[in-house]
Formats: structure tokens, C-alpha cells, sequence
């Protein structure tokens, strides 16, 4: 819902809004935290119910690699609508303390089969990688709005683990 909120109300026409809608739906729809390859079979459904639509194969092409991207966002490359996807996939990173602290806490349910101690040192693992990056967000805009907030957020987590 927030980053179709986002996407909504993005007021850059040059962006493929279908693509970055269809992605948005697609992106989790698979998905396991106890099993890897989600975003690829993500993306294989993507593929097959847009071609079932007869979206155009360009907007399922894009849609297929704005899902994938999601496995790894720093080793994505960068595009206009990647960007913009990627940062909204990241968006709740830099919201308010009390949503974040939701979040963190519903993170901590979808792994709840793994043991604390070696929960809380995975994860300071990956928070450390997006504090220790220049930047968090790949656009001006989601910088402008979001990283400050997101950087205290993630620091507050690292704190509490």
C-alpha cells in the first residue's frame, strides 16, 4: 500500500507506472522467509499471468527485472524505474519510529525459527551494510524525505538487538 502510494503520487511522466505497479504486486508474491529463490519464482508469476494479459512484452520484461532486483539492492544497476522501485521497497526504512519499531518487530516474527542470538547478529549483519552505504536511497527524492529518519531508525535497531 505505501509504495503504491508512492508510485501514485510520483508526479514523473516519464516513469512506467503499469511496470511499476505490476512489479509492486508481484514483487512478494512469494514468499518464504525459510526457503531462497522468492523473487525468482515472484517473477515467474509475473511473467506468466502479465502474458496472460497480453501486457506488452517490454512491461513484462521490466517487470521481471525490477522483481529480481529485490534479492539484492545493492548489486541492482541503475535505472530510472529501478531506482525509484528499489527506494520504495526501502521506503519503510525511513518512517516514523513507532511504524518502524512495527516492522522490525513483524521482521522478527517472519524469522521466528531462528534463535535469538543468531537472529540478532544476522541482522545487525545486513543493518550495518545499509548504515555503513553512502546512501540508503538511490534517488534525490527518497534521500531528500527518508534517509535520516531511516539511518536513526536502523541505528536505533542495532542499539536494541
Amino acid at each position: 500500500q505505501s509504495m503504491i502510494a508512492e508510485i501514485d503520487n510520483n508526479s514523473d511522466s516519464s516513469l512506467d507506472k503499469n511496470a511499476l505497479l505490476f512489479a509492486t504486486w508481484f514483487h512478494d508474491i512469494v514468499y518464504d522467509p525459510t526457503k531462497s529463490g522468492n523473487e525468482e519464482q515472484s517473477a515467474k508469476i509475473a511473467v506468466q499471468v502479465l502474458n496472460r494479459l497480453h501486457v506488452p512484452t517490454e512491461t513484462i520484461q521490466l517487470v521481471e527485472e525490477l522483481i529480481l532486483a529485490t534479492a539484492n539492492h545493492t548489486k541492482a544497476k541503475s535505472t530510472k524505474e529501478l531506482d525509484f522501485f528499489l527506494d520504495c521497497d526501502l521506503k519503510i526504512l525511513g518512517s516514523d519510529p513507532n511504524s518502524y519499531s512495527q516492522y522490525a518487530a513483524n521482521i522478527r516474527k517472519e524469522y521466528k525459527h531462528v534463535i535469538s542470538f543468531i537472529y540478532n547478529r544476522e541482522r545487525k549483519k545486513v543493518l550495518k551494510r545499509f548504515i555503513e552505504a553512502n546512501a540508503l536511497y538511490r534517488t534525490a527524492y527518497f534521500q531528500e524525505k527518508y534517509e535520516e529518519q531511516a539511518r536513526m531508525n536502523i541505528l536505533n535497531e542495532i542499539k536494541n538487538l
